[in-house]
């Protein structure tokens, strides 16, 4: 059964008793078992503190932290990263810090202590949808405008011969994305899109 009280109640509680207020009176204002109290009060002046069950993370808080500030910033920058990615990232890692490679627990665990982070479907942006500007549309415009005039075309000499149904659906990837971001894009490598 979960104790009905937080971590930081009973910090505040082992405190008032290590400040002189006897244990009983601090478990009475407080709803916090005594033995609990006597527990960690002899555990502070022990020095013991309270660790995390399981085992030792193999890479150090702040070589997490760094791969997390990776993930997002490449999240920002429209190329996210995806399990394979940050597994390989974490391994270069562990070799350098540790001298042991990572597993793909490592992985579950990495996502377990970073709950900003989570698993999403990315959206896809071909290179070239992406790097259309609004110039470039009156360009398109402007110049298909004028060879109209120019020719004196009709609406029954006018073709569509947009090649895009030529191209391969692209799949979208599982990516890792923060937490309550609305939406992932991701751009893909190929090029062979036109824009007509």
């Amino acid at each position: 059964m979960a104790p009905k009280y937080t971590q930081a109640a009973l910090d505040s509680a082992v405190q008032e008793v290590l400040d002189g207020t006897p244990a009983t009176v601090v478990a009475e204002a407080s709803k916090i078992p005594v033995t609990m109290i006597r527990k960690w009060v002899t555990n502070a002046k022990n020095g013991t503190t309270r660790k995390r069950r399981g085992p030792k993370p193999l890479l150090p808080v702040e070589a997490e932290d760094a791969i997390q500030d990776w993930v997002i910033g490449r999240q920002i920058v429209r190329y996210p990263v995806g399990r394979s990615e940050i597994l390989k990232k974490a391994q270069e890692i562990s070799e350098l810090v540790a001298g042991r490679a990572v597993t793909d627990g490592c992985y579950k665990r990495f996502m377990g202590r970073h709950p900003d982070l989570t698993n999403r479907s990315a959206q896809l942006l071909s290179k070239t949808r992406n790097a259309v500007e609004f110039e470039d549309i009156l360009l398109l415009f402007s110049s298909m405008a004028k060879v109209i005039i120019e020719t004196g075309a009709t609406a029954d000499q006018i073709f569509n011969v947009d090649e895009t149904a030529f191209c391969k659906a692209a799949k979208s990837k599982r990516v890792v994305a923060v937490r309550r971001s609305k939406n992932v894009w991701t751009t893909t490598p190929t090029t062979s899109f036109h824009m007509t």
